[in-house]
């Protein structure tokens, strides 16, 4: 294209509109000086929020595009210094790409990125030394939020990092003790970006609103099921629009009177767990002391086990004393010490509070009557227990197997007895209801007495390995929120877990902040081990569908996803509440009906049981609402699944909300990629016969109705379909995603190639009738995925 025709279309009022046009546009002349210049200078003309979705990808063309070009990187510092989102985000992608890139520091990328991210990083912390007075009213209010923001995050990711090396039955126990420490010192100026964004004022990012972090309640953390690392599932209490950056409102002026007062003294890093990540910024500097002990569940303040005064090491006495008892004052009450800002057992029936929002006074946040826990002894507790969990495994080989055992489930009792004790919540349903375990234990037993012959494809039989699909229901229990209407005493139901609107309101009668207008919660899962960075990918790619449907007026549904990626190998991802898997829905359903005698030769329970049992009758007005949200996502998911090529996609990978909608979960394959390098899911989407079934089956009124949402679900993204490509191509320059590990110019050919461009809009209708939803109907190569899933993993 000439510079001539180019310069008018880039002048266009369609090229204005969007700001996707200048960032395809830097991707596609980015060894050309000028271009860039004027795509850039395009960029400023945008408003934030539509500049941020594409942060990814603008950070990623500086890294892996060599242009001598200044401009790009001139923008996203200007864009970091008017936003304190934008440099936090920024912050945190370039120091992944400095991992990335680490190997080979010579490279002109390393180069590029170490550069870049020195800047960002003194404007995230504002390093440099402040001149004036002005200047330091300007500046520490941002300074502040983005150290707690930060050490915040860390913290939480620490826990999950930690908690690997604890033995599973005592990780709860750990994790509640450890984020008790860190909820001492909230309310504080943090939130979680992406997941819990600011509201812009007049659309100016310097003008945000942040929404306070006020209290974690260690009693509502558990942690999730995984093969090796830890995540965890935390609730997360805010106040919403609760404090910005305004130095002359109220409470900012308190703020920062403290924030001065404080200036150039070494403390205490708020939130701060472990020696290793311990840093103080003071005048400008990070400094590292040295003098601060540890504090914390994995690293105890009493050093090792052998330094314990409390305990003498098991070489030297084969006794094992228990840890020492929490103190209580002479009425039967634990001490509150100076901990008064930690959540409170729900047994006491109240919550307190170590303070409200700067300036703000909240008379009714009292302790409530009965006992309060001191959470300095409980981790106290937690600490010496944990340290003779971690001598132990050391010295286990000197000891009997037996012996190490016995000593080993005391210690693990000991601290759960405790934290069952402190934190565990009185019981939501009213009467006892079957638990999880109870199920399975009961369950098992029927299946084991089964006849040989009720054993078949569609019935319960034996696996190879069930723990992958019992960890899913046992995650799907502690996060997923549908119930049954009516039907508390279901086994079945039970196993879903509290619905979502129930233990939100469940949290806010608890907390000291629930009277307030403002008052949220947000749930979120913190991940370390893994790196989220295509699964966050992949849910832009999503939100950039769903755009696209909405403009078109396509009425389709999809579940916007939000994670937040904070290094290689860490983030957060925002829980899919009043969502179970389909697995787990089968299978509760299944041993339910085991269970209560209502089906002896163990047949395998569908989505439509799920449906009628969630729903009522096909007929009645309840069903027909759900069978219209699932006809609706279910045609959003299968174009997405072919488009993006999502693999893996057995029933533990999808779930159902309690309205009746389908979501897709878990992106670790797409595009290129697939489990094992093998193309064992060779049909263009998952379409099984039981999905069908719940629209009405083949011919059906439903089912028409699905096929036309899937044809104009196509129409519309091959309309769009350079978005994504270009979304991809970018991206994929020198990527580390899985995804592309057979090469972008593969991947984005490939992807254009799905669009099938070169038909007319009627072909391409047919083209979704015979060879996507034909060829996907019912697919041999699903089923046996399916079965395999299920033979293997215990994934219904």
């Amino acid at each position: 294209m000439s510079w001539n025709l180019l310069n008018r279309f880039i002048e266009s009022d369609v090229f204005n509109q969007d700001p996707f046009l200048s960032v395809a546009y830097l991707s596609r002349y980015a060894d050309h000086v000028g271009i860039t210049y004027v795509l850039c200078s395009k960029l400023r003309r945008f408003s934030y929020d539509e500049i941020e979705f594409f942060l990814p990808q603008l950070c990623h063309l500086i890294i892996s595009v060599n242009n001598d070009s200044m401009a790009l990187e001139e923008f996203i510092l200007d864009l970091c210094e008017e936003s304190v989102n934008a440099a936090l985000l920024t912050f945190w992608l370039f120091q992944t790409y400095l991992h990335d890139l680490a190997p080979n520091p010579q490279s002109e990328a390393f180069q590029t990125c170490r550069r870049i991210y020195n800047k960002v990083q003194h404007i995230v912390f504002n390093l440099a030394e402040p001149e004036r007075v002005e200047k330091i009213k300007e500046n520490l209010l941002r300074q502040n939020y983005s150290r707690c923001e930060t050490q915040f995050i860390t913290a939480l990711e620490d826990i999950s990092n930690r908690l690997v090396v604890v033995p599973k039955p005592a990780r709860l126990s750990a994790l509640r003790a450890e984020l008790a420490l860190i909820a001492q010192d909230l309310p504080s100026e943090v939130d979680i970006p992406c997941i819990c964004p600011p509201t812009l004022v007049d659309g100016i990012p310097s003008k945000s609103r942040h929404h306070r972090i006020v209290r974690l309640n260690p009693a509502e953390a558990t942690v999730l099921n995984s093969a090796e690392k830890v995540p965890y599932l935390l609730m997360v209490e805010v106040l919403r629009d609760d404090f910005s950056f305004d130095p002359e409102t109220p409470d900012n002026v308190r703020l920062l009177s403290k924030l001065l007062s404080e200036q150039g003294t070494s403390r205490r890093r708020i939130f701060d767990l472990s020696e290793s990540s311990r840093t103080v910024i003071a005048n400008g500097n990070a400094v590292k002391p040295t003098d601060l002990s540890p504090d914390s569940v994995f690293e105890p303040s009493s050093g090792d086990l052998g330094s314990s005064p409390i305990i003498k090491t098991f070489d030297d006495d084969t006794t094992v004393r228990e840890p020492p008892p929490l103190p209580r004052l002479s009425s039967g009450t634990t001490t509150l010490s100076n901990l008064s800002g930690l959540a409170t057992p729900r047994t006491s029936g109240a919550s307190t509070s170590r303070s409200s929002s700067p300036g703000r006074k909240l008379n009714s946040v009292r302790p409530g009557p009965g006992d309060v826990l001191d959470f300095s002894a409980l981790a106290t507790h937690m600490r010496t227990a944990s340290q003779m969990l971690a001598q132990l495994e050391l010295t286990s080989g000197k000891r009997p197997k037996s012996e190490v055992a016995a000593i080993r489930a005391k210690i693990i009792a000991s601290m759960q007895s405790l934290e069952e004790q402190s934190f565990e919540s009185e019981d939501t349903f009213h009467g006892p209801s079957p638990t999880f375990d109870m199920i399975m234990a009961n369950a098992n037993a029927a299946v084991l007495n089964m006849p040989p012959d009720a054993i078949g494809d569609e019935t319960v039989g034996p696996t190879l390995n069930a723990g992958a699909g019992l960890a899913r229901m046992e995650n799907d229990q502690k996060t997923g929120g549908v119930q049954r209407k009516g039907d508390r005493d279901d086994p079945s139901a039970a196993t879903f877990g509290e619905a979502w609107h129930l233990k939100k309101e469940r949290i806010r009668k608890t907390s000291p902040y629930g009277w307030m207008k403002n008052w949220d919660v947000v749930s979120v899962i913190v991940k370390t081990g893994a790196d989220l960075r295509q699964e966050a990918f992949a849910c832009q790619l999503i939100q950039v569908c769903d755009k696209i449907w909405q403009d078109a007026q396509t009425p389709v549904w999809v579940k916007r996803m939000r994670i937040l990626v904070t290094g290689e190998s860490s983030g957060l991802i925002e829980t899919i509440t009043n969502g179970v898997s389909l697995h787990s829905i089968k299978r509760s359903l299944t041993l339910a009906t085991i269970e209560a005698g209502q089906n002896p030769r163990g047949r395998i329970a569908t989505l439509k049981d799920h449906f009628v049992k969630s729903f009522g009758p096909p007929e009645s007005d309840a069903y027909k609402a759900a069978e219209d949200a699932f006809k609706r996502s279910l045609a959003a998911y299968s174009i997405i699944s072919y488009i993006l090529q999502l693999k893996d996609r057995h029933n533990g990978n999808v779930l159902i909300d309690n309205e009746g909608h389908i979501i897709h979960i878990d992106f670790g394959f797409m595009l290129s990629n697939s489990p094992g390098s093998v193309g064992f899911e060779a049909a263009p989407f998952k379409l099984t016969q039981e999905y069908v079934d719940v629209l009405g089956g083949v011919g059906s009124p439903g089912f028409e109705d699905y096929k036309k949402l899937c044809k104009q679900a196509f129409q519309a993204l091959r309309r769009s379909a350079d978005n994504l490509i270009d979304l991809v191509s970018m991206i994929g320059k020198e990527s580390k995603m899985p995804c592309f590990s057979y090469g972008v110019q593969q991947a984005t050919a490939a992807l254009r190639q799905r669009f099938q461009l070169q038909l007319g809009a009627d072909d391409a209708e047919q083209f979704v009738e015979t060879d996507l939803i034909g060829k996907s109907l019912g697919s041999l190569y699903t089923r046996l995925y399916d079965t395999f899933q299920y033979r293997t993993q215990g994934i219904y």
